[in-house]
Order: structure tokens, then C-alpha cells, then sequence
């Protein structure tokens, strides 16, 4: 049994458990369990460890996502108002040119108010004068007469002139009070225009928006990557818990019940006719050849799982290579006469099986192999150096029984009649 102790237990053990009489898939079902339990523990490692998570941080990332979740919904809305602005940039543009135009014919307005309202003022300053005595000086020029009527009414006339003048400048300080007003309308609409004008042109020309809306944009690429990875993470806590139960699963039910399948075994041993006629036969076969009790057996180990072993009454052979050998030997051995009556191999191979042994030994397995080949109609071949064979009488090897001399001469000297 030493050769598997390289590889996997569950490779090796489950068969051996079954060839001694016991119910050897029970013993595969729960290392197949165990494997099962290792690779769920281990999915729920590989996900803790590749997203950095706790199996008691669930809470916590669900609050870390509402918190992104609102971060993402903030930065969606101000997105949503740069995307206004930058689709209606042409609109923006019109706009400008439509209030440069309105600006316009304002300020045509406002220059023909202007011009009116100076008219007005000056006409206001200029008083009606009217001189006699130049009139008088220019009609004497030209040898006329002014007829006395004409200075009589003068003052008469001059204060005609005073009732029409304060009458003329009334009407046009009336026009002229409704030419300021609309001065001032005008004009408080060109600041609203230009400010308009102003903000628009701003908007239009400033580069900044652009920048803050390409930051927005990769605030935003960052927030939602982030909330999916938050996201992933409540999902895998899903998984975990999922895994976490099936171990659980596991463990309560299908695990529990093939250990105690497996302790039922154990404990009925001396009811397995099989292994107790093949654990007979080997310590027949060892006491024939060594001519000292020894056994095999069965032990369930720290892990739940099976444990083979053999003991011999003799410590300081146990622990010998040469014994060893032998107990190998004695074992398969063992395994051939039990199952010869079954469907099963009849021949057994061993390398060097008669090396280093006392002769006495080697006779004695010779004997015990000879005979129990005869009674179980087996077939054992074995290799070996013919300075290792004891005396041809004393070992009784006929000629028919070897099968092949190994040489180098050519490959009929070959163990498989030819050369690799």
C-alpha cells in the first residue's frame, strides 16, 4: 500500500476499501463530499479576495450603494442641463444675432428722440423778439411811413407774443416730457438687450462649460463605475451566502450520514466475510514465510477518512525494507486467492521480490508461492538476479518455469523482445 502513499487519497482509498469487502463508494461519496465543501469554501474565498469583501460588511455596502446611487443621480441631473446647453448653442446664437438687431433699431430710435428732445430744448430758450425801432430804421431805408396805428398796438402786440409763447413752450415741454419718458424706456430696454447680448455672447465663447462638462462627464463615468462595482459586490454576497449554505447543506445532511455509514462499517468488521478472509490469508502467507503473526487493519483517522496498516509481532522487522517487501507481497497475494473465484486477475507481478533475503526465506516464499499458485490456479511472476536464487535444490526451479534469461546480446534477451 506504500506505492499510493504519493498520490491522492481518494485516487486509491475508496478502491482498496472496496477489495477488502466494504462499501467502497461510501468511502468516495465523502471524499467527492469533501471536495465538493473545499471548492464551494474556496469560491467563497476567491470572491472575498477579488472584491475585497467581508461576509459581515453586507450592510455596510448596501448603504455605500444608496450613497452612489444618489451621487450618480446629482451628477445625471447637472449633465442633463450642460446637455441643454450645448444642443442649443445654435439656438444661443440666433438669439444673439436677433437681440443685436433689436439693439439696433433702439439705437435709431433713441438718436431721433435725442435729436427731437435738443429741438425742443432750444426751441424753449428762444424767446419771440420783436424790435420797433429797427423795424422803424429799416422802413426809413426804404422811404416808408409807419402809420401811428402801428406803434400803438405794439405793446399790444408784444404782449400777444408773451400769451402765444408761454402757450407754444407749454405744448412742447408736454412733448418733450413724453419724448424723455420715451427716452428712458428706450433705454432701460438697450441695458436689458446688452445685458442679454452680453451674457449670451459670454456663454458662447467661454471654454470653461466645456471643460466642467467633460469633468461631469468623467464624474459620471467614475460614480456609475464605482456603483457597479458596489453593485457586484451585493450580488457576490448573494453568491456567498448561497455557497455558505450548500456547505452548511453539505455538512448537516449528506456528509453527516456517510460518516456514519463508514463508522457502521467499522464497527462491523468481524461481519465482512470478505475482509476477514483476506486479512486470514495474509497472516497465513506471512507466518509461512516469516514465522510470525502479523495483520492488517483498518482505522478511521483525524479526518473521518481511512487509514490501512499492518503490524507485525516483530517491531525491528516491521521497520525493514526486505520485510516490507515481503508484506507487499503477502498482501496481493492475499487479494488473488480471495477473488480467484471471481472474475478478476489470476497473475501477479513483482520486481526483485527474492533480493537480499536470507535463503531460508526465500525458500519458504517459494514454497508458499508454488503452492498457493497450485491450489488457487494463479499465475505470480517475479524478476530477479540468478546470484540473489539460493541452490537450484534447495529453491526446486524447473527450467519450464522460467519464462525468459535477460541479456544484451539481442533483443530474444529482452524482457519485451524488443528494443526501445
Amino acid at each position: 500500500m506504500k506505492k499510493f502513499s504519493r498520490s491522492k487519497d481518494k485516487d486509491w482509498k475508496p478502491f482498496m476499501f472496496s477489495l477488502l469487502g466494504f462499501q467502497g463508494h461510501v468511502l468516495l461519496r465523502k471524499y467527492e463530499l469533501e471536495d465538493a465543501i473545499k471548492e464551494q469554501a474556496k469560491a467563497i474565498k476567491d470572491k472575498e479576495k477579488d472584491l475585497n469583501i467581508n461576509s459581515n460588511d453586507k450592510d455596510k455596502i448596501v448603504g455605500q450603494i444608496q450613497l452612489k446611487a444618489q451621487e450618480v443621480n446629482k451628477l445625471s441631473n447637472d449633465l442633463d442641463d450642460f446637455n441643454f446647453f450645448i444642443k442649443d448653442q445654435e439656438t444661443i446664437s440666433t438669439l444673439v444675432e436677433e437681440i443685436e438687431t433689436e439693439i439696433s433699431i433702439f439705437n435709431n430710435k433713441l438718436y431721433r428722440i435725442e435729436f427731437d428732445i435738443n429741438k425742443l430744448n432750444k426751441s424753449i430758450r428762444e424767446d419771440f423778439s420783436f424790435d420797433i425801432n429797427k423795424v422803424k430804421e429799416l422802413f426809413d431805408e426804404v422811404k416808408l411811413l409807419l402809420p401811428a396805428e402801428f406803434f400803438r398796438s405794439y405793446e399790444e402786440l408784444s404782449e400777444f407774443n408773451k400769451k402765444i409763447t408761454t402757450e407754444r413752450n407749454k405744448e412742447i415741454k408736454k412733448t418733450l416730457n413724453e419724448k424723455e419718458l420715451e427716452q428712458s424706456s428706450i433705454i432701460s430696454q438697450l441695458q436689458i438687450l446688452n445685458e442679454k447680448k452680453s451674457n449670451y455672447t459670454q456663454l458662447i465663447h467661454d471654454t470653461s462649460i466645456f471643460k466642467k462638462y467633460k469633468l461631469y462627464q468623467q464624474d459620471m463615468l467614475r460614480a456609475e463605475s464605482e456603483l457597479m462595482y458596489l453593485k457586484a459586490k451585493l450580488i457576490a454576497f448573494d453568491f456567498i451566502e448561497e455557497k455558505s449554505k450548500e456547505i452548511a447543506s453539505l455538512k448537516e445532511h449528506e456528509l453527516k450520514e456517510t460518516k456514519f455509514e463508514i463508522e457502521t462499517e467499522l464497527s462491523n468488521t468481524l461481519s465482512n466475510t470478505k475482509y476477514s478472509s483476506i486479512r486470514s490469508s495474509f497472516s497465513e502467507i506471512i507466518y509461512d514465510i516469516l514465522q510470525v503473526p502479523a495483520i492488517i487493519s483498518i482505522s478511521k483517522n483525524n479526518s473521518d477518512n481511512i487509514d490501512f496498516a499492518y503490524s507485525i509481532e516483530n517491531t525491528a522487522q516491521q521497520r525493514g525494507y526486505t520485510y516490507n517487501k515481503l508484506l507487499c507481497v503477502a498482501f496481493d497475494l492475499a487479494i488473488l486467492i480471495n477473488y480467484s473465484n471471481q472474475s478478476y486477475f489470476r497473475f501477479v507481478y513483482h520486481d526483485d521480490a527474492f533480493g537480499n533475503e536470507d535463503n531460508r526465506l526465500k525458500v519458504r516464499l517459494m514454497a508458499t508461492i508454488k503452492r498457493l499458485c497450485l491450489k488457487y490456479n494463479i499465475q505470480y511472476i517475479f524478476t530477479a538476479i540468478q546470484d540473489d536464487l539460493p541452490n537450484a535444490n534447495d529453491f526446486n526451479l524447473s527450467k519450464n518455469e522460467i519464462i525468459l534469461e535477460l541479456n544484451d546480446k539481442d533483443d530474444n534477451g529482452k524482457l519485451f523482445l524488443m528494443s526501445f
